[in-house]
């Protein structure tokens, strides 16, 4: 995917912030009850139901492997290619408007918690580099990709 100017949710999952394309976020969501699925994946934490529909709930967190220190619920619920699904973070911080020149490709050896097969480029903002995530390759994954066809 080629990213260029565009708003963006900066969002944290664990102490990482990272940016979200808005192009396919519909609603947050905070403190809602999530059914648990038996015998899959611990980031796979269960599926709400939405629009007379399934979703299935990842949370981002535990998807990298990232430490997080609280248990609060933020739910982004997302309708990408038709998929219904939702992503638990940690917080969310802001809608940014990016501009093209505060946008970077992601190099080979960025060092992250989150590996760069998921990081489409970088924001800059002030003196740091904001991942962007790219949400199709979570979809993708081998082991999300079952659970993404309940929401269609």
């Amino acid at each position: 995917m080629i990213i260029g100017k565009g708003f963006f949710l900066i969002c944290e999952i664990g102490d990482n912030k990272i940016a979200l394309p808005i192009y396919g976020i519909k609603e947050i969501l905070w403190d809602i009850e999530v059914y648990p699925l038996p015998k899959v994946s611990e980031y796979i934490v269960g599926i709400l139901a939405e629009e007379k529909r399934l979703g299935a709930v990842i949370d981002l967190a535990k998807f990298f492997n990232i430490k997080e220190e609280t248990t609060q619920n933020i739910f982004l619920k997302l309708k990408i290619n038709e998929h219904l699904f939702f992503l638990a973070v940690t917080d969310v911080k802001e809608i940014l408007e990016i501009k093209e020149e505060e946008i970077y490709p992601c190099p080979p050896l960025f060092s992250s918690n989150i590996p760069n097969y998921y990081i489409t480029a970088l924001i800059k903002k002030e003196e740091m580099f904001i991942p962007i995530i790219e949400l199709t390759k979570i979809l993708d994954h081998e082991e999300i990709k079952p659970f993404i066809s309940i929401g269609k």
